[in-house]
């Protein structure tokens, strides 16, 4: 049996999750961006990720909090 729900409005309702993500995390600046990608699409460290924008691995962190903190307001006002 599979693990997948294929349930059409399952299916449409992920699409449409996926769609929001994929616009939030476009709508952060630059370096926000490009350390969510890394980190999280792409599953690089945090000191990976700095190493390769050729920043420290603290403001690494500090970026990435400031990413995750827009995007929960902007997920907060789409729930």
């Amino acid at each position: 049996m599979s693990h997948y729900n294929l349930d059409p409005a399952r299916i449409t309702e992920r699409r449409h999750t996926r769609s929001a993500v994929g616009a939030a995390v476009l709508s952060l600046p630059p370096l926000q961006r490009e350390l969510i990608v890394l980190t999280h699409y792409q599953g690089q460290t945090i000191g990976e990720s700095a190493r390769r924008l050729g920043i420290s691995p603290i403001d690494a962190v500090i970026y990435l909090f400031w990413a995750c903190l827009a995007l929960q307001r902007q997920f907060r006002e789409w729930a």
